[in-house]
């Protein structure tokens, strides 16, 4: 079974409530990717000791061992484990809400993040533009270059597949 003798003594006398809630307690709180960010921070700052850090980051929450701060500083050390945290990616939604707004009422974080997403993707920037187009058209009550606007995917939009709704002719009915 591979498992120490006194753990496997320890299950038959347990209740399963009892072994899963404290399951559950000790994986969001141990882990120590929640506590990176700042011990990155920390050791920025000069503070370079793995057993002062320990104590910092359980004082905030952090149930795991001190072995793992203890490694995780010598990376920091070492220089193996990059400074800067990741960059969160932003979720569909979010990106979504960010393409559909007007770009002068996003912050610039936003506006930057949205940037370097439609740098990264063209066709995703030219569905962005067509439907800001759609939305000024409405708006301003030009149903006469909604025709124009129909065509426009397929001369500049993004490449159709199998999965891509049909196109509409100029009548504006499904094909």
């Amino acid at each position: 079974m591979d498992r120490d003798r006194k753990t496997v003594r320890h299950y038959p006398t347990t209740d399963l409530d009892q072994i899963l809630a404290s399951d559950r307690e000790r994986l969001p709180n141990g882990h120590i990717n929640r506590f990176k960010p700042y011990l990155q921070q920390r050791f920025l700052g000069g503070a370079t000791n793995a057993a002062a850090l320990f104590r910092e980051i359980r004082e905030r929450g952090y149930r795991g061992s001190r072995i793992v701060v203890t490694k995780y500083v010598a990376t920091l050390r070492a220089g193996i484990t990059t400074v800067e945290p990741p960059q969160p990616v932003s979720s569909p939604r979010r990106i979504t809400t960010w393409l559909m707004r007007h770009p002068d009422t996003l912050a610039d974080s936003q506006r930057d993040q949205l940037d370097r997403i439609l740098d990264a993707c063209p066709d995703l920037a030219a569905a962005r533009d067509l439907a800001h187009e759609f939305s000024a058209i409405t708006r301003e009550r030009r149903g006469h270059d909604l025709t124009a606007w129909m065509t426009a995917p397929s001369i500049t939009g993004p490449h159709r597949s199998r999965a891509s709704p049909p196109s509409f002719r100029t009548t504006g009915t499904p094909s």
